[in-house]
Protein backbone atom coordinates (compact mmCIF):
# COMPACT_ATOMS: atom_id res chain seq x y z
CA UNK A 1 0.00 0.00 0.00
CA UNK A 2 1.27 3.32 -1.12
CA UNK A 3 1.45 6.09 1.80
CA UNK A 4 -1.14 9.09 0.38
CA UNK A 5 -0.23 12.80 1.40
CA UNK A 6 -2.37 14.41 3.95
CA UNK A 7 -2.47 17.70 2.40
CA UNK A 8 0.87 18.62 4.33
CA UNK A 9 -0.37 17.67 8.25
CA UNK A 10 3.07 18.01 9.32
CA UNK A 11 4.43 21.34 7.66
CA UNK A 12 1.40 22.94 10.34
CA UNK A 13 2.52 21.64 13.27
CA UNK A 14 5.34 23.68 15.10
CA UNK A 15 8.08 22.02 17.22
CA UNK A 16 7.63 24.00 19.69
CA UNK A 17 6.02 22.32 22.78
CA UNK A 18 7.60 18.75 21.56
CA UNK A 19 11.18 19.63 21.34
CA UNK A 20 12.91 18.93 24.90
CA UNK A 21 14.56 22.51 26.60
CA UNK A 22 16.65 20.71 28.83
CA UNK A 23 19.95 20.41 26.97
CA UNK A 24 22.86 19.34 28.65
CA UNK A 25 26.35 20.45 27.39
CA UNK A 26 29.76 19.07 27.33
CA UNK A 27 32.84 20.62 26.26
CA UNK A 28 35.43 19.42 23.21
CA UNK A 29 38.45 18.73 26.00
CA UNK A 30 35.77 16.94 28.45
CA UNK A 31 36.52 12.96 28.09
CA UNK A 32 34.19 10.15 26.93
CA UNK A 33 34.03 8.85 30.16
CA UNK A 34 32.80 12.27 31.80
CA UNK A 35 30.51 12.64 28.73
CA UNK A 36 29.23 9.16 29.22
CA UNK A 37 28.10 9.41 32.65
CA UNK A 38 26.29 12.44 32.31
CA UNK A 39 24.01 10.75 30.15
CA UNK A 40 23.89 7.87 32.26
CA UNK A 41 22.83 10.52 34.97
CA UNK A 42 20.27 12.36 33.60
CA UNK A 43 19.50 9.43 31.33
CA UNK A 44 20.00 10.97 28.07
CA UNK A 45 21.19 9.35 24.85
CA UNK A 46 22.94 12.67 23.52
CA UNK A 47 24.93 15.83 24.91
CA UNK A 48 25.51 18.80 22.68
CA UNK A 49 29.59 20.27 22.42
CA UNK A 50 30.03 23.96 22.83
CA UNK A 51 33.10 25.61 22.90
CA UNK A 52 33.28 29.31 24.27
CA UNK A 53 29.14 29.82 23.90
CA UNK A 54 28.77 28.27 20.41
CA UNK A 55 27.48 24.69 19.31
CA UNK A 56 30.46 22.99 18.01
CA UNK A 57 29.49 19.01 18.18
CA UNK A 58 27.10 16.46 18.77
CA UNK A 59 27.88 13.38 20.99
CA UNK A 60 25.54 10.24 21.18
CA UNK A 61 25.87 7.04 23.05
CA UNK A 62 26.27 5.40 19.67
CA UNK A 63 29.45 7.56 18.80
CA UNK A 64 30.42 6.01 22.54
CA UNK A 65 29.21 2.45 21.67
CA UNK A 66 31.53 2.63 18.87
CA UNK A 67 34.58 3.53 20.71
CA UNK A 68 34.24 0.76 23.14
CA UNK A 69 34.25 -1.79 20.39
CA UNK A 70 37.62 -0.56 19.48
CA UNK A 71 39.19 0.60 22.84
CA UNK A 72 42.92 -0.59 23.03
CA UNK A 73 43.34 -0.89 19.14
CA UNK A 74 42.06 2.07 17.41
CA UNK A 75 41.88 4.01 20.42
CA UNK A 76 43.65 3.84 23.98
CA UNK A 77 42.61 1.44 26.29
CA UNK A 78 39.71 3.48 28.66
CA UNK A 79 37.07 6.18 27.92
CA UNK A 80 39.31 8.81 30.40
CA UNK A 81 42.00 9.09 27.79
CA UNK A 82 39.82 9.83 24.84
CA UNK A 83 38.40 13.53 24.52
CA UNK A 84 34.70 14.35 23.23
CA UNK A 85 36.28 16.94 20.21
CA UNK A 86 38.16 13.13 18.76
CA UNK A 87 34.73 11.75 18.14
CA UNK A 88 31.82 14.31 18.24
CA UNK A 89 30.10 14.87 15.29
CA UNK A 90 31.19 18.41 13.84
CA UNK A 91 28.42 18.65 11.40
CA UNK A 92 25.86 20.45 13.48
CA UNK A 93 22.03 20.80 11.54
CA UNK A 94 19.63 23.68 13.49
CA UNK A 95 16.65 24.81 13.45
CA UNK A 96 14.84 27.92 14.53
CA UNK A 97 12.25 27.78 17.38
CA UNK A 98 9.26 28.33 14.42
CA UNK A 99 9.87 25.44 12.62
CA UNK A 100 7.38 22.66 12.19
CA UNK A 101 7.89 18.93 12.60
CA UNK A 102 7.79 18.41 8.75
CA UNK A 103 11.16 20.27 8.17
CA UNK A 104 12.45 18.91 11.20
CA UNK A 105 11.66 15.06 10.33
CA UNK A 106 12.91 15.62 6.80
CA UNK A 107 16.33 16.52 8.06
CA UNK A 108 16.71 13.47 10.43
CA UNK A 109 15.30 11.46 8.01
CA UNK A 110 17.60 12.48 4.98
CA UNK A 111 20.80 12.86 7.14
CA UNK A 112 20.45 10.05 8.85
CA UNK A 113 20.42 11.67 12.35
CA UNK A 114 18.44 11.35 15.89
CA UNK A 115 18.20 14.60 16.34
CA UNK A 116 18.05 19.01 15.79
CA UNK A 117 18.97 21.19 17.79
CA UNK A 118 16.86 24.16 18.24
CA UNK A 119 18.03 27.66 18.37
CA UNK A 120 16.54 30.63 19.61
CA UNK A 121 18.25 34.18 18.20
CA UNK A 122 21.23 32.02 17.75
CA UNK A 123 21.41 30.73 21.42
CA UNK A 124 20.93 27.40 22.17
CA UNK A 125 17.43 26.28 23.26
CA UNK A 126 16.32 22.98 23.05
CA UNK A 127 17.09 19.60 21.18
CA UNK A 128 14.32 17.60 19.13
CA UNK A 129 14.41 14.34 18.84
CA UNK A 130 13.02 11.04 17.07
CA UNK A 131 11.49 10.32 20.61
CA UNK A 132 10.17 14.26 19.80
CA UNK A 133 8.64 12.90 16.60
CA UNK A 134 7.08 9.67 18.14
CA UNK A 135 4.88 12.49 20.51
CA UNK A 136 3.95 14.80 17.42
CA UNK A 137 2.57 11.76 15.45
CA UNK A 138 1.02 10.62 18.88
CA UNK A 139 -1.07 13.44 19.24
CA UNK A 140 -1.71 14.19 15.60
CA UNK A 141 -1.81 10.29 13.93
CA UNK A 142 -2.91 9.47 10.89
CA UNK A 143 -5.27 6.88 11.42
CA UNK A 144 -5.21 4.99 7.85
CA UNK A 145 -1.61 4.23 8.04
CA UNK A 146 -1.19 0.36 9.11
CA UNK A 147 2.23 -0.78 10.72
CA UNK A 148 2.25 -2.99 7.61
CA UNK A 149 2.58 0.14 5.47
CA UNK A 150 6.06 1.49 7.01
CA UNK A 151 7.95 -1.25 9.04
CA UNK A 152 11.38 -2.09 7.67
CA UNK A 153 11.16 -5.63 6.92
CA UNK A 154 14.60 -6.36 7.06
CA UNK A 155 16.06 -7.32 10.99
CA UNK A 156 18.59 -8.77 12.60
CA UNK A 157 17.88 -11.64 15.57
CA UNK A 158 20.10 -12.95 17.99
CA UNK A 159 19.48 -15.79 20.73
CA UNK A 160 19.28 -14.52 24.23
CA UNK A 161 22.63 -15.80 25.21
CA UNK A 162 24.62 -14.39 22.19
CA UNK A 163 27.61 -12.61 22.77
CA UNK A 164 28.82 -9.43 22.62
CA UNK A 165 30.88 -10.18 19.38
CA UNK A 166 27.71 -12.15 17.92
CA UNK A 167 26.08 -8.47 18.98
CA UNK A 168 28.53 -6.29 17.62
CA UNK A 169 28.23 -8.24 14.12
CA UNK A 170 24.78 -7.33 13.40
CA UNK A 171 25.58 -3.77 14.36
CA UNK A 172 28.80 -3.44 11.83
CA UNK A 173 26.38 -5.16 9.41
CA UNK A 174 24.06 -2.28 8.68
CA UNK A 175 21.20 -3.20 11.50
CA UNK A 176 19.77 -0.83 13.52
CA UNK A 177 17.68 -2.66 15.54
CA UNK A 178 18.87 -6.35 16.57
CA UNK A 179 15.80 -8.37 18.54
CA UNK A 180 16.67 -10.83 20.56
CA UNK A 181 14.91 -13.97 20.46
CA UNK A 182 14.10 -17.06 23.40
CA UNK A 183 12.65 -20.37 21.69
CA UNK A 184 11.83 -18.33 18.81
CA UNK A 185 9.81 -15.68 20.62
CA UNK A 186 10.64 -11.76 20.56
CA UNK A 187 12.25 -10.68 24.68
CA UNK A 188 13.98 -7.71 23.69
CA UNK A 189 15.32 -5.36 21.32
CA UNK A 190 18.97 -3.82 21.18
CA UNK A 191 20.38 -0.81 19.70
CA UNK A 192 23.83 0.39 19.36
CA UNK A 193 23.44 3.01 21.60
CA UNK A 194 22.94 -0.31 24.39
CA UNK A 195 26.75 -1.24 24.00
CA UNK A 196 27.80 2.16 25.59
CA UNK A 197 26.49 0.95 28.97
CA UNK A 198 29.23 -2.04 28.55
CA UNK A 199 31.84 -2.05 31.57
CA UNK A 200 35.47 -0.74 29.43
CA UNK A 201 37.63 -2.82 31.48
CA UNK A 202 34.89 -6.52 30.62
CA UNK A 203 35.69 -5.54 27.19
CA UNK A 204 39.79 -4.97 27.62
CA UNK A 205 39.94 -7.92 29.40
CA UNK A 206 37.86 -10.16 26.81
CA UNK A 207 39.89 -8.87 23.64
CA UNK A 208 42.02 -11.27 21.87
CA UNK A 209 43.98 -11.17 18.87
CA UNK A 210 43.07 -13.63 15.78
CA UNK A 211 45.04 -13.87 12.43
CA UNK A 212 43.15 -14.92 9.61
CA UNK A 213 45.00 -15.72 6.12
CA UNK A 214 47.41 -12.29 5.90
CA UNK A 215 45.06 -10.03 8.32
CA UNK A 216 45.13 -9.53 11.97
CA UNK A 217 42.02 -8.46 14.20
CA UNK A 218 40.37 -8.25 16.99
CA UNK A 219 37.89 -10.48 18.64
CA UNK A 220 35.73 -9.20 21.59
CA UNK A 221 34.98 -12.74 23.83
CA UNK A 222 31.90 -11.84 26.57
CA UNK A 223 28.94 -14.45 26.34
CA UNK A 224 25.14 -13.98 27.42
CA UNK A 225 25.15 -10.45 26.52
CA UNK A 226 22.01 -10.32 24.92
CA UNK A 227 20.13 -10.73 27.72
CA UNK A 228 21.90 -7.84 29.68
CA UNK A 229 21.68 -5.75 27.02
CA UNK A 230 18.46 -5.96 25.83
CA UNK A 231 15.02 -3.74 26.40
CA UNK A 232 13.34 -6.47 27.72
CA UNK A 233 9.83 -6.30 25.76
CA UNK A 234 6.65 -8.92 26.15
CA UNK A 235 4.89 -7.61 23.72
CA UNK A 236 5.19 -7.85 19.93
CA UNK A 237 2.39 -5.41 17.15
CA UNK A 238 0.83 -7.18 14.43
CA UNK A 239 1.02 -6.11 11.27
CA UNK A 240 -2.13 -5.03 10.56
CA UNK A 241 -2.51 -2.82 13.52
CA UNK A 242 -2.63 0.84 13.06
CA UNK A 243 0.57 2.45 13.68
CA UNK A 244 -0.54 5.05 16.15
CA UNK A 245 -0.95 1.53 18.11
CA UNK A 246 2.53 1.00 17.87
CA UNK A 247 3.89 4.43 18.30
CA UNK A 248 1.40 4.91 21.69
CA UNK A 249 3.21 1.29 22.97
CA UNK A 250 6.74 2.52 22.34
CA UNK A 251 6.12 6.01 24.15
CA UNK A 252 4.12 4.09 27.07
CA UNK A 253 6.95 1.54 27.27
CA UNK A 254 10.13 4.03 25.98
CA UNK A 255 11.19 1.32 23.70
CA UNK A 256 13.58 2.31 20.41
CA UNK A 257 11.41 -0.32 18.34
CA UNK A 258 8.89 -2.87 18.36
CA UNK A 259 9.06 -6.36 16.60
CA UNK A 260 6.18 -7.01 14.27
CA UNK A 261 4.27 -10.31 14.25
CA UNK A 262 2.27 -11.89 11.40
CA UNK A 263 -1.08 -13.53 11.79
CA UNK A 264 0.97 -16.85 12.63
CA UNK A 265 3.03 -15.20 15.39
CA UNK A 266 5.96 -14.67 13.26
CA UNK A 267 8.56 -11.99 13.30
CA UNK A 268 8.24 -10.32 10.30
CA UNK A 269 10.11 -6.98 11.12
CA UNK A 270 10.27 -3.96 13.35
CA UNK A 271 8.85 -0.67 13.38
CA UNK A 272 10.65 1.80 15.39
CA UNK A 273 11.06 5.28 16.09
CA UNK A 274 12.96 5.91 12.26
CA UNK A 275 10.31 4.89 10.69
CA UNK A 276 8.21 7.38 12.56
CA UNK A 277 10.25 10.12 11.40
CA UNK A 278 10.08 8.78 7.99
CA UNK A 279 6.14 9.24 8.01
CA UNK A 280 6.37 12.66 9.04
CA UNK A 281 8.97 13.41 6.41
CA UNK A 282 6.77 12.07 3.87
CA UNK A 283 3.04 13.79 4.91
Amino acid sequence: MSISKENNLYSKIPIKGFYTNQVYIVQPNDTLSYARKIMFKYNISRVVVSDNGKVVGILSLRDIALILTKLGSDYPESLSLITVKKVMKNKVITLPTEANAKEACEIMYHEKIGSVVILQDNELTGIFSKTDACKVFQQYPIESIKVRDVMSSRFANVNIFSSFNKIVEKFIEGFDIVIVEDNKNPVGVITLSKIATMDENEILKSKSSLIRGNEEFTKIKIGNVAERLMYKIDIAININEKLIKAVNLILSYNLPALPVIDINGEIVGTISKNDVVKIIAMN
